[in-house]
């Protein structure tokens, strides 16, 4: 059983079937919303109920069963059943990681393309790239990671961190100094002040 309002689990649930498995996807959304990805599990040979949320379990130790029902769009639940499973697997799509982001005081701002919330303007010498930026796709990751960032907001760092910068990149770190008493030459690419 998979439960999820995304479409990467129907990949997952299409793998799980392609090895064997009896695979039932309990979509939130409605048919409208996720036809052609329900149309390739079914072709696969899953159950798929679109519009249906989870509303319990039964099992003790383990898991038996998942209490489903049908839900429309305005968010009223229909009769329940019991569908007889032993494993769920739940997905709830790809959200970025911007927690880092977050505690160095950027704002997100919300991207309906991805229905995810984005890192937007830092504040603090910081750069999101990639999935922590909510890019998914490998090409476009590397790209990013390769761009500069993106400008800072905001107040500029104290005559204290300016100091504690330059010290910090003049002084080798403890694995260049690890290094350099084995006999490596310093600087070099496995030696780098920070």
């Amino acid at each position: 059983m998979i439960a999820t309002c995304g479409a990467a689990a129907y990949t997952a649930a299409a793998d799980l079937r392609a090895v064997g498995l009896e695979v039932t996807v309990v979509d939130l959304r409605q048919e409208s919303d996720c036809a052609q990805e329900a149309a390739a599990a079914r072709a696969a040979g899953c159950e798929v109920l679109t519009g249906h949320t989870i509303l319990g379990s039964h099992g003790r130790k383990r898991v038996a069963g998942l209490v489903v029902a049908p839900v429309d769009a305005s968010g009223a639940v229909s009769a329940t059943r019991t569908l007889a499973c032993d494993c769920v697997g739940l997905s709830g799509g790809w959200t970025p990681a911007v927690h880092l982001f977050s505690q160095s005081r950027g704002k997100l701002v919300f991207d309906a393309t991805i229905d995810a919330f984005i890192p937007g303007a830092s504040v603090q010498a910081e750069r999101s790239a990639g999935a922590a930026r909510g890019t998914y796709q490998l090409a476009a990751c590397l790209q990013e990671a390769g761009a500069p960032g993106p400008p800072r907001r905001g107040s500029r760092l104290s005559a204290r961190s300016r100091r504690a910068r330059r010290r910090r990149a003049s002084t080798p770190s403890v694995s260049c100094r690890a290094a350099m008493a084995r006999g490596a030459a310093a600087p070099s690419s496995i030696c780098r002040t920070m």
